[in-house]
Protein backbone atom coordinates (compact mmCIF):
# COMPACT_ATOMS: atom_id res chain seq x y z
CA UNK A 1 0.00 0.00 0.00
CA UNK A 2 3.20 2.70 -0.08
CA UNK A 3 2.95 5.80 -2.25
CA UNK A 4 -1.24 5.31 -1.60
CA UNK A 5 -3.22 7.99 -0.06
CA UNK A 6 -4.91 6.72 3.11
CA UNK A 7 -8.51 8.11 4.73
CA UNK A 8 -9.20 7.58 7.95
CA UNK A 9 -13.15 6.88 7.37
CA UNK A 10 -12.45 4.99 4.04
CA UNK A 11 -9.15 3.66 4.56
CA UNK A 12 -6.05 3.33 2.03
CA UNK A 13 -7.11 4.50 -1.88
CA UNK A 14 -8.37 1.78 -4.24
CA UNK A 15 -8.22 3.78 -7.22
CA UNK A 16 -5.31 5.16 -9.45
CA UNK A 17 -3.42 8.38 -8.23
CA UNK A 18 -4.47 11.73 -9.50
CA UNK A 19 -3.41 12.83 -12.76
CA UNK A 20 -0.15 14.05 -12.70
CA UNK A 21 0.68 12.85 -9.33
CA UNK A 22 3.95 11.57 -8.59
CA UNK A 23 5.48 9.38 -5.45
CA UNK A 24 7.59 11.89 -3.20
CA UNK A 25 10.93 9.80 -3.89
CA UNK A 26 10.19 10.17 -7.55
CA UNK A 27 9.50 13.83 -6.97
CA UNK A 28 12.48 14.73 -4.83
CA UNK A 29 14.73 12.77 -7.48
CA UNK A 30 12.94 14.68 -10.77
CA UNK A 31 13.40 17.77 -8.82
CA UNK A 32 17.08 17.50 -7.68
CA UNK A 33 17.17 16.39 -11.49
CA UNK A 34 16.13 19.24 -12.79
CA UNK A 35 18.22 21.65 -10.27
CA UNK A 36 21.54 19.66 -11.31
CA UNK A 37 20.25 20.30 -15.14
CA UNK A 38 20.05 23.94 -14.74
CA UNK A 39 23.12 24.11 -12.24
CA UNK A 40 21.85 24.77 -9.01
CA UNK A 41 21.90 23.63 -5.91
CA UNK A 42 20.35 20.70 -5.80
CA UNK A 43 19.09 21.95 -2.10
CA UNK A 44 19.53 25.87 -1.88
CA UNK A 45 19.99 26.62 1.92
CA UNK A 46 16.79 28.27 3.80
CA UNK A 47 17.66 31.85 4.57
CA UNK A 48 18.62 32.12 7.98
CA UNK A 49 17.01 35.33 9.90
CA UNK A 50 19.12 37.65 11.10
CA UNK A 51 18.13 39.52 14.32
CA UNK A 52 17.44 43.19 14.06
CA UNK A 53 19.70 44.45 17.07
CA UNK A 54 19.66 48.03 18.17
CA UNK A 55 22.93 48.78 17.75
CA UNK A 56 23.32 47.58 14.28
CA UNK A 57 21.51 50.60 12.87
CA UNK A 58 24.31 52.37 14.46
CA UNK A 59 26.95 54.05 11.86
CA UNK A 60 30.66 55.26 12.34
CA UNK A 61 29.17 58.86 12.80
CA UNK A 62 25.85 60.47 13.62
CA UNK A 63 23.81 61.54 10.47
CA UNK A 64 23.90 65.35 11.58
CA UNK A 65 27.36 65.43 12.38
CA UNK A 66 30.25 65.40 9.53
CA UNK A 67 32.61 62.68 9.74
CA UNK A 68 35.37 65.30 9.69
CA UNK A 69 34.08 66.96 13.16
CA UNK A 70 36.03 65.75 15.91
CA UNK A 71 34.10 64.72 19.10
CA UNK A 72 35.14 65.55 22.91
CA UNK A 73 36.29 63.16 25.13
CA UNK A 74 33.77 61.24 27.06
CA UNK A 75 33.35 62.82 30.96
CA UNK A 76 33.84 59.56 32.77
CA UNK A 77 31.92 60.15 35.88
CA UNK A 78 35.21 59.20 38.51
CA UNK A 79 37.38 60.85 36.39
CA UNK A 80 36.40 64.71 36.24
CA UNK A 81 38.74 66.51 33.13
CA UNK A 82 41.09 68.54 34.30
CA UNK A 83 42.34 71.64 33.67
CA UNK A 84 45.36 72.06 31.57
CA UNK A 85 47.90 74.27 31.86
CA UNK A 86 48.86 76.41 28.55
CA UNK A 87 52.64 75.54 27.45
CA UNK A 88 54.65 78.30 26.11
CA UNK A 89 56.42 78.61 22.89
CA UNK A 90 59.88 76.93 23.26
CA UNK A 91 62.66 79.09 22.58
CA UNK A 92 65.88 77.02 23.75
CA UNK A 93 68.82 76.71 21.93
CA UNK A 94 69.07 72.75 22.82
CA UNK A 95 65.73 72.43 20.64
CA UNK A 96 67.75 73.34 17.08
CA UNK A 97 70.61 70.80 18.21
CA UNK A 98 71.17 68.61 15.71
CA UNK A 99 68.44 69.48 13.96
CA UNK A 100 69.65 68.25 10.96
CA UNK A 101 69.42 64.56 12.18
CA UNK A 102 66.12 65.28 13.78
CA UNK A 103 63.83 63.99 11.02
CA UNK A 104 66.06 62.22 8.52
CA UNK A 105 69.99 60.48 8.88
CA UNK A 106 72.30 59.84 6.74
CA UNK A 107 71.92 57.12 4.67
CA UNK A 108 72.84 53.69 6.51
CA UNK A 109 73.08 55.89 9.46
CA UNK A 110 70.80 54.83 12.29
CA UNK A 111 71.01 56.97 15.68
CA UNK A 112 72.09 55.32 18.96
CA UNK A 113 69.25 57.03 21.48
CA UNK A 114 70.71 57.71 25.51
CA UNK A 115 69.25 54.77 27.74
CA UNK A 116 67.27 56.39 29.86
CA UNK A 117 65.60 60.16 29.94
CA UNK A 118 63.85 62.24 32.57
CA UNK A 119 60.77 65.00 32.39
CA UNK A 120 61.54 68.17 33.38
CA UNK A 121 58.63 71.19 33.05
CA UNK A 122 60.24 74.99 32.18
CA UNK A 123 58.28 77.17 34.01
CA UNK A 124 58.62 80.54 31.98
CA UNK A 125 56.96 83.27 34.07
CA UNK A 126 59.01 86.41 34.29
CA UNK A 127 58.85 86.54 38.03
CA UNK A 128 59.65 83.66 40.62
CA UNK A 129 57.23 80.69 40.88
CA UNK A 130 56.72 81.32 44.52
CA UNK A 131 56.01 84.87 44.42
CA UNK A 132 53.42 84.02 41.85
CA UNK A 133 50.47 82.84 43.04
CA UNK A 134 49.04 81.11 39.97
CA UNK A 135 47.50 77.59 38.49
CA UNK A 136 48.13 78.74 35.17
CA UNK A 137 51.63 79.77 34.92
CA UNK A 138 53.13 78.73 31.20
CA UNK A 139 56.09 76.29 30.83
CA UNK A 140 57.25 73.89 28.27
CA UNK A 141 57.80 69.90 28.62
CA UNK A 142 61.16 68.54 28.08
CA UNK A 143 62.19 64.88 27.75
CA UNK A 144 65.95 65.08 28.54
CA UNK A 145 68.66 62.50 28.99
CA UNK A 146 69.36 61.85 32.24
CA UNK A 147 73.41 61.26 31.50
CA UNK A 148 73.12 64.97 30.40
CA UNK A 149 75.66 67.46 32.17
CA UNK A 150 74.55 70.91 33.86
CA UNK A 151 76.92 73.06 31.35
CA UNK A 152 75.24 71.01 28.81
CA UNK A 153 71.66 71.79 30.22
CA UNK A 154 72.59 75.32 30.89
CA UNK A 155 73.54 75.74 27.50
CA UNK A 156 70.43 73.89 26.00
CA UNK A 157 68.13 76.05 27.90
CA UNK A 158 69.94 79.41 26.96
CA UNK A 159 71.67 80.29 29.95
CA UNK A 160 74.88 81.36 28.35
CA UNK A 161 75.45 84.78 30.24
CA UNK A 162 78.92 86.06 30.33
CA UNK A 163 78.55 86.18 34.40
CA UNK A 164 78.47 82.47 35.02
CA UNK A 165 76.93 83.25 38.54
CA UNK A 166 74.11 84.89 37.15
CA UNK A 167 73.02 81.70 35.26
CA UNK A 168 70.69 79.86 37.50
CA UNK A 169 68.60 77.01 37.88
CA UNK A 170 65.91 76.39 40.34
CA UNK A 171 63.85 73.47 40.88
CA UNK A 172 60.03 74.37 42.50
CA UNK A 173 58.37 72.48 44.10
CA UNK A 174 53.93 72.56 43.64
CA UNK A 175 52.31 72.85 47.02
CA UNK A 176 48.80 73.12 45.51
CA UNK A 177 46.38 76.24 45.00
CA UNK A 178 48.76 77.66 42.87
CA UNK A 179 51.69 78.28 45.35
CA UNK A 180 55.18 77.34 44.88
CA UNK A 181 58.42 77.07 47.14
CA UNK A 182 61.91 77.12 46.49
CA UNK A 183 64.19 74.10 46.59
CA UNK A 184 67.51 73.32 44.74
CA UNK A 185 69.42 76.09 43.71
CA UNK A 186 72.02 75.19 40.97
CA UNK A 187 74.10 78.38 39.74
CA UNK A 188 76.48 77.88 36.98
CA UNK A 189 79.63 79.33 39.03
CA UNK A 190 79.23 76.47 41.50
CA UNK A 191 82.44 74.08 39.83
CA UNK A 192 81.25 70.95 41.88
CA UNK A 193 77.82 71.10 40.68
CA UNK A 194 78.47 71.47 37.10
CA UNK A 195 80.64 68.44 37.45
CA UNK A 196 76.99 66.26 37.78
CA UNK A 197 74.68 65.06 35.48
CA UNK A 198 71.27 65.27 35.99
CA UNK A 199 71.00 61.40 37.48
CA UNK A 200 73.69 62.19 39.69
CA UNK A 201 71.38 64.84 41.24
CA UNK A 202 68.35 62.10 41.87
CA UNK A 203 66.82 64.00 38.21
CA UNK A 204 66.31 60.17 36.79
CA UNK A 205 63.80 58.31 35.06
CA UNK A 206 62.26 58.11 38.48
CA UNK A 207 60.47 61.19 38.15
CA UNK A 208 57.82 61.11 36.55
CA UNK A 209 55.06 62.58 39.10
CA UNK A 210 52.72 59.28 38.58
CA UNK A 211 51.01 57.63 41.66
CA UNK A 212 53.81 55.92 43.94
CA UNK A 213 55.94 57.13 41.75
CA UNK A 214 58.89 60.56 42.68
CA UNK A 215 57.20 63.61 41.97
CA UNK A 216 57.80 65.45 38.42
CA UNK A 217 60.51 67.96 37.66
CA UNK A 218 59.38 71.89 37.97
CA UNK A 219 61.83 74.38 37.32
CA UNK A 220 62.73 78.00 36.58
CA UNK A 221 65.52 79.51 35.09
CA UNK A 222 66.83 82.89 34.49
CA UNK A 223 70.56 84.54 33.53
CA UNK A 224 70.30 87.99 34.49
Amino acid sequence: MANQGFNTAHGFDTGPPPPRYFPLSQRLHTLTFYRILMNQHPFPPRPFPQPQYPYAQFSAYPPHYPPQVDYPPFPFPNHPPQQQQPQSQPTYPGLQFGLQHSTSLPAGYAYLYPPSHTYLHILSSPSPPWQTHSQLLPHTKLIVPTCLSFPELFKSLGLTNADAKKNIIYEVVEKGNGRWSKGMVIVGDNKERMKLTLAGIGWDETRTGAVGERPAIWLWCCKN
